[in-house]
């Protein structure tokens, strides 16, 4: 089995952070005001969490290795199970939106923890202790929004 590099977990995460900015650019489009703005946001939060990692990876050459070997089926894992099962979806209401980039967020803060304790490399542990955080919170925000969309008027 091939062994999971810096290089590869570190382009996989800026993949993530990218269809995140696609998601919430798209789904923007179908919402107004307060909700319009906060996926405006959050598009705008995952570009900078994008911009961390591409940092990140200018800094790695390729027999650099941050994360030990067990990372490989962690990784493997995440990418085919997890990670692009809602690829192909076409939402088509507010609460669905928030519905899905709640259980997103979700998943790529378990992604990111478990990532945590793969790594010996202090820095990049930070970078993704800050990630699971704002991750977090931009899911504690959607499930607050989310609960409004609920509430009759």
């Amino acid at each position: 089995m091939e062994k999971a590099n810096a290089l590869e977990i570190i382009n996989f995460a800026i993949s993530i952070e990218e269809e995140g900015i696609k998601f919430y650019n798209e789904y923007s489009k179908l919402a107004k005001g307060e909700i319009k703005d906060l996926l405006l946001k959050l598009a705008s939060d995952e570009e900078s969490h994008a911009d961390e990692f591409r940092k990140m990876l200018d800094k790695v050459s390729a027999d650099n290795y941050y994360f030990s070997e067990e990372v490989d089926e962690y990784f493997r894992s995440y990418a085919n199970h997890i990670a692009f099962n809602r690829r192909n979806q076409k939402l088509t209401s507010i609460k669905e939106v928030l519905e899905v980039a709640i259980e997103t967020e979700k998943i790529t803060t378990e992604f990111y923890q478990g990532l945590i304790p793969k790594t010996s490399d202090e820095k990049v542990v930070n970078i993704l202790k800050t990630l699971v955080e704002e991750e977090t919170k931009h899911r504690v925000v959607l499930e607050d929004y989310l609960k409004k969309t609920d509430e009759p008027n």
